[in-house]
C-alpha cells in the first residue's frame, strides 16, 4: 500500500486506522489519519479508494477539524455509499 507508506513518513501525520472497506460495491481500502501540518489546526482525514483493472484508482477524501469531522462524517459516509461505478465500462477501458 504505497499511500499508507507515504503518509506514515510525513512528520505531521499519524495513522489512526486502516483496513478494508467498500466503494461503489467494490472492495476498497480505508485510511484514517490526523494531521497537524497547519499551525493551530488539528485535522482528521479519511480516504477510501479502490483500484479497477490493476491501474485505475477511484477514491474519496474527506478532511476537517476534529469537531467538524465528527459533525459531518455521517453525511460523508452516506455520500460514499451512494457512489456507483459502471463495472462494464471499467472492464472495457484500454491502456493507451
Amino acid at each position: 500500500m504505497i499511500l499508507l507508506a507515504v503518509i506514515a513518513t510525513m512528520s505531521d501525520t499519524k495513522i489512526t486506522k486502516h483496513g478494508k472497506d467498500t466503494l461503489a460495491r467494490m472492495p476498497s481500502r480505508q485510511l484514517l489519519y490526523t494531521s497537524t501540518g497547519l499551525p493551530g489546526l488539528n485535522l482528521e482525514k479519511m480516504q477510501v479508494f479502490t483500484v479497477v483493472n490493476n491501474y485505475i484508482a477511484n477514491g474519496v477524501s474527506f478532511g476537517a477539524e476534529s469537531a467538524q469531522y465528527d459533525k459531518n462524517i455521517q453525511d460523508v459516509e452516506k455520500m460514499i455509499n451512494s457512489i456507483k461505478i459502471d463495472g462494464d465500462a471499467m472492464d472495457n477501458i484500454q491502456v493507451n
